[in-house]
């Protein structure tokens, strides 16, 4: 019995064999485009709600320390 080590280059160009490239239908890929403009756009709202929160927090800090200051070189 002979066995063969490796598959000849027909072999490997035939189209017969099974395929080593595995595609998405496209209904699969869709959906995974979909899902992950999805999980963006939920980081996205996520990131812009932190920078809004941390934008109002920043401007009460600034009014309280200018008055602060303001209090300092009054007195």
């Amino acid at each position: 019995m002979k066995r063969k080590a490796e598959p000849d280059a027909e072999e490997m160009t035939s189209s017969k064999g099974p395929s080593t490239s595995k595609k998405l239908a496209p209904d699969a890929t869709n959906d995974f485009i979909n899902e992950t403009v999805s999980s963006c756009n939920i980081h996205f709202d996520s990131f812009f709600f932190f920078i809004r929160t941390f934008h109002c927090l920043l401007r009460e800090m600034t009014v309280t320390w200018r008055q602060v200051i303001k209090q300092k070189l009054i007195s």
